[in-house]
């Protein structure tokens, strides 16, 4: 790997990995530039959202980092056509979102109370639903235009699985 240990990587439901070749992909990207244009679009996309989780455990309170993590998820499961609307099963646990955002299981369990109170969100076991999910977005400092890009990749996905 010439920069590093790739990312490690934990899976919350069964996967399938698949090992691609390098020297493959390098002769397929060059061989469609969509293809090439599409992994760069990716690893740009990946570098903002690492900026933001870094300011997430930087900067943000605990109901802002819940909140973060709650819109976030729901916004990628939408823009891979996984869920509609703001319902959506989360297959970790409160110890591992604790974890993901830096907080205790009791300070965790606390927040989550606090978004129930506020009326933002209902989590009943693996079962999650976002109740008012642009009060969501704004306690989270959520930046629009990653929205944007969600919901613009969302309907192209739609477009091309429906021809």
């Amino acid at each position: 790997m010439p920069f590093g240990a790739p990312d490690t990587v934990a899976a919350a439901s069964t996967v399938t990995a698949i090992l691609f070749d390098r020297e493959a992909l390098t002769d397929l990207t060059s061989r469609s530039p969509t293809l090439l244009f599409s992994f760069f679009y990716e690893e740009l996309t990946r570098h903002a959202i690492t900026r933001e989780w870094v300011l997430l455990h930087g900067r943000r309170s605990a109901s802002e980092r819940m909140a973060y993590f709650l819109y976030e998820t729901s916004a990628r499961l939408r823009a891979m056509g996984l869920i509609q609307g703001y319902d959506f099963d989360c297959p970790l646990t409160q110890e591992d979102v604790a974890d993901l955002l830096g907080l205790s299981s009791v300070h965790l369990n606390r927040t989550l109370q606090s978004l129930r109170r506020r009326g933002l969100v209902i989590w009943e076991g693996t079962h999650i639903k976002l109740k008012h999910p642009d009060g969501l977005a704004r306690l989270a400092h959520f930046n629009p235009e990653f929205i944007r890009i969600a919901e613009e990749f969302a309907a192209r996905a739609e477009i091309s699985t429906s021809s």
